[in-house]
């Protein structure tokens, strides 16, 4: 049709040949420089022989400023197509500034035959660029999926991962980012868990990834792996009381194996922190002091630090959708208790506890609970920031260092 552009607005690349000089890297169900491969066919040599006519065909090789937003799916276990081509792609796409989308699905091979839920992401990418509206199943209230959230572009270096964990039998999300190391070294990294705060989702662990990026790069932070944990929209990152959102035994029993299966990373306490912001940093100290045999960091930032009875009186939804309207169970999972309870096996751990001058919500909590601390004997850096309010980035950017904390975890000088 005259007047319209045919000039693509969007595109959803399922588990796609990228980089045909790369498809043979690790043993697959294809030798893609058979002379039968499709590759082979396609441009009409041997690949490793004709580097020059396999460059050229390369979808890679045509990612400009200019191309358009890309959602790109792929199973871990395909082996016709190794998942090393979309990643591939998600990193030029982002070299380029292009928004991009990377999701890898942990149980699924070259065809996405048991992936029913995935195809709502699909469906969401071409409402929002083709339609400039969002699908109904977006908004919480109508998720059925919590667990599986809208997927916004990835930051830089950041990709998201699907599994199946047994406590769910449903896909949980998370998203993970790696250091520029990660790929050039064989050793195991260190591994943050960053946990989010309310209303959010595993891609709030942008201000953070970023940051600690450029930090890495500078040499100020070690180089580590980040992991931005999914704690639904009020879990407080515990387990409901009905147990219908059980966040905290999903974390514990199935993110942390899942990460250490997929990715190089330690897996000894002295190798682990935890983190967070708002919600986040109550969850960071109420899993950081439950599980002290875990995690060597507990980063706890801005952090939500409600007494039950706050709960009770200024957030009852929290109070009834988390701890039941149950007293007990909601005093049995809060910081202030398990900070007293396993005050002995919190010596080993590093702790900082940080909270903005301009918070005027939570600063005061925060400086009740470094008193609490500072009375159990237990050693933390504690400030109040200034200049900084209830936000991530604020705090960040105004701590005078805010990466020799995992210098200190890690025992990077």
């Amino acid at each position: 049709m005259t007047g319209v552009s045919s000039r693509v607005q969007a595109v959803c690349d399922w588990f796609g040949p990228t980089y045909f000089l790369t498809m043979n890297e690790t043993p697959g169900k294809i030798d893609h420089d058979a002379p039968d491969s499709p590759e082979v066919k396609l441009i009409g040599a041997p690949v490793q022989e004709r580097p020059d006519l396999a460059r050229r065909a390369n979808p890679i090789a045509f990612v400009t400023r200019d191309t358009p937003p890309f959602l790109i799916l792929h199973g871990a276990k395909d082996r016709e197509v190794l998942p090393n081509q979309s990643e591939a792609l998600h990193r030029a796409l982002q070299d380029q500034g292009v928004p991009s989308t990377l999701v890898v699905l942990e149980d699924q091979g070259h065809g996405f035959d048991k992936a029913i839920d995935i195809h709502k992401h699909s469906y969401r990418f071409f409402d929002q660029h083709l339609k400039g509206r969002e699908p109904g199943w977006v908004a919480q209230s109508k998720n059925p999926r919590p667990w599986t959230p809208a997927l916004d572009p990835d930051p830089r270096g950041v990709h998201s991962r699907m599994f199946k964990p047994t406590h769910l039998g449903e896909y949980y999300a998370f998203t993970v980012c790696l250091p520029g190391s990660y790929h050039a070294s064989v050793d195991p990294h260190p591994v943050v868990y960053y946990l989010h705060g309310r209303n959010g989702r595993p891609h709030r662990v942008e201000p953070f990834a970023t940051r600690a990026l450029d930090a890495m790069k500078s040499g100020r932070c070690p180089e580590m792996v980040i992991v931005g944990v999914n704690g639904l929209s009020s879990s407080m990152y515990c387990d409901s009381k009905d147990g219908v959102h059980p966040v905290e035994a999903v974390f514990i029993n199935d993110v942390i194996p899942c990460v250490e299966s997929i990715f190089r990373v330690a897996t000894s306490p002295e190798g682990r922190a935890i983190g967070g912001f708002s919600m986040g940093g109550f969850g960071a100290a109420h899993l950081g002091f439950r599980y002290p045999h875990l995690f060597r960091g507990i980063s706890i930032l801005g952090a939500a630090l409600h007494r039950p009875e706050f709960f009770r009186q200024d957030r009852p939804e929290i109070f009834e959708q988390t701890f039941g309207n149950d007293m007990d169970y909601c005093r049995q999972e809060s910081p202030w208790l398990l900070a007293r309870e396993r005050a002995d096996e919190l010596r080993r751990a590093v702790i900082r506890l940080h909270a903005g001058e301009n918070d005027h919500q939570l600063s005061a909590k925060n400086v009740d609970f470094h008193e609490l601390l500072d009375s159990l004997g237990l050693s933390h850096t504690f400030s109040v920031v200034p200049d900084a309010g209830h936000s991530s980035t604020e705090l960040l950017d105004h701590l005078e260092d805010p990466w020799s904390f995992y210098r200190e975890v890690f025992g990077k000088s």
